[in-house]
């Protein structure tokens, strides 16, 4: 297989900005609506994770009411 070499390029913008979810914007105290119920919930408590890690900081993932499987993020450190 060949490759062709291109010059000038430009670079696309930054990764952070394609972001799905807005853990890096919150302060603590601050928190977001998760849409999609349980399987939705999970995907954000694995996001928060991860991003929590990297940047020390807390988060947590709660429902808000089990009858319409309503979830909420919330940044608590």
């Amino acid at each position: 297989m060949s490759y062709k070499i291109e010059k000038n390029i430009p670079m696309p913008t930054a990764r952070h900005s394609l972001r799905k979810y807005p853990l890096s914007e919150m302060g603590a105290g601050d928190s977001f609506q998760i849409e999609g119920g349980p399987e939705a919930a999970a995907r954000v408590r694995y996001a928060a994770a991860y991003h929590g890690k990297r940047n020390n900081r807390k988060y947590t993932v709660r429902c808000t009411d089990p009858l319409t499987k309503s979830y909420r993020c919330w940044r608590i450190a």
